[in-house]
Order: structure tokens, then C-alpha cells, then sequence
């Protein structure tokens, strides 16, 4: 009897740390999901941000002008590239756009660190 009551306890124990543990590892998440960054459309054009990577090398961010009916692509702009750092964790090196807006005949895209790029909204030139 003694030893059915050690084994449930240690199996209790093993539960208890293991779920515990995955609790512990969600606190110790290296960053946030992305931003979610809606579409705008605009006179019959559709803007989007886009984020690429090269898993071993680069990071890349980029906006997208889109024709909405069709959705044929006209232009595609890379804003910014991040080289990664071997040494460090790639999550904590990325940073994504987190807005778009239209001003006028520009496209302004703003990064999570508050960088602000600006394309020609018609032909995608960077301004």
C-alpha cells in the first residue's frame, strides 16, 4: 500500500512540474507575436506589408501594390533587410511593420521600432 501512494505522489509531482514547466516556458517567450497590419485599398489598389526571410541569413520587409479586382501585382518594394546574428536568437533580431498608411501620393509603412519608409504610391519608388 505504501508504495502505490509514493508512486502516485511522484506521479502527481511529474504532472504538476511538467505542466507547470510549459506555463515557465510561455513567460520566457522571446517577443510578441507580429502586429497584424490590414490592407489598404485605395482607388482600385491594394497595399500590403510582407515579411521574408533566408532562415540562415536575412530578414526582409517589404511593401505590395496590388491591382484589387485582379489582384495582378504591380510593384513590390523591399523597405529594409536585418542580417542576422549567428549568435543571437532570430526572433529577438526581427522587426516587422506594424503599420500602412496612404498621405497623398505616398505610401507610408512605420516598423515596431518606430522607422518610418516612404514609397511612391503609384509606382513604388522609394521616396
Amino acid at each position: 500500500m505504501r508504495r502505490r501512494i509514493l508512486s502516485a505522489s511522484a506521479s502527481v509531482a511529474v504532472l504538476l512540474g511538467f505542466s507547470c514547466s510549459h506555463v515557465f516556458d510561455a513567460a520566457l517567450a522571446k517577443r510578441i507575436a507580429p502586429p497584424v497590419v490590414n490592407a489598404i485599398t485605395q482607388n482600385g489598389i491594394t497595399y500590403s506589408a510582407c515579411h521574408s526571410s533566408d532562415p540562415a541569413t536575412v530578414f526582409v520587409a517589404s511593401v505590395v501594390a496590388t491591382v484589387a479586382k485582379s489582384k495582378k501585382q504591380l510593384w513590390k518594394t523591399e523597405l529594409y533587410q536585418i542580417k542576422y546574428d549567428t549568435t543571437l536568437e532570430r526572433d529577438v533580431q526581427e522587426v516587422f511593420i506594424k503599420s500602412l498608411s496612404v498621405k497623398g501620393k505616398k505610401l507610408i509603412a512605420v516598423d515596431e521600432s518606430g522607422k518610418q519608409y516612404s514609397v511612391d504610391a503609384k509606382t513604388g519608388l522609394k521616396n
